[in-house]
């Protein structure tokens, strides 16, 4: 008699199927590794392991299916880009001190969908492909004066600057200030489920996407 995994990704798994269902089940609700490692009696090196299976198949369906932000017309992207923890050289041994990992950032606010994706530099080439993959084409986006974003009108989407060596909120409303509440929150998920202040070796594994209540896919 074939086993119930067979066929699946988890066809070479020693691992008995309630185990399996029960660890994918409180991974996906942001479960910390340590808890649970305690939960269901693993060792740290199982508990790791399967943290970071879990989390390269969700990033490789994130990368097949990519969420939609601005579905609706009157639906607002504010985008952004941050320096987060310290990155490993070459994607390999340890974090090196003074080493950093550019995130870019976008959030649509009706849904509070959030997704981000490190990246390897801030160029308009770079910024803008990844603007054209999760948003819909026509949709308004709000950011910062940062001149890589400068040719977003000319991609098709209602592009809104505020200058923030001036102000927060522009007298017409246009702001940035969810996504920058989100950057807090994703330094806290990785607190949370790493027990670590840098989240530099599990952004650099692939996107991540938090909706509304800053849960959500790992």
């Amino acid at each position: 008699m074939s086993s119930i995994c067979a066929g699946s990704f988890f066809t070479r798994s020693k691992m008995n199927i309630r185990k399996i269902v029960a660890f994918m089940h409180l991974w996906s609700l942001g479960v910390s590794t340590t808890e649970i490692q305690n939960q269901l009696t693993f060792t740290a090196h199982t508990a790791i392991d399967w943290t970071n299976f879990m989390r390269e198949l969700a990033s490789q369906w994130m990368e097949k299916f990519p969420p939609q932000l601005g579905e609706e017309s009157s639906d607002i992207v504010e985008i952004d880009k941050v320096i987060l923890g310290a990155k490993r050289k070459y994607q390999r041994g340890r974090a090196q001190p003074g080493m950093k990992q550019w995130i870019f950032g976008l959030i649509e606010r009706r849904r509070k969908l959030f997704v981000a994706v490190p990246v390897s530099d801030r160029s308009a080439a770079t910024l803008c492909a990844l603007v054209e993959k999760y948003v819909a084409p026509g949709c308004t986006i709000h950011s910062d004066s940062w001149a890589s974003y400068s040719s977003l009108t000319q991609c098709g989407y209602r592009h809104r600057t505020v200058n923030h060596s001036e102000e927060f909120v522009t007298p017409e409303g246009i702001h940035t200030n969810t996504i920058e509440g989100q950057w807090a929150k994703l330094r806290e998920y990785f607190r949370h489920m790493y027990r670590t202040q840098n989240p530099d070796s599990q952004v650099s594994l692939g996107l991540v996407l938090l909706p509304q209540d800053g849960k959500g896919s790992r």
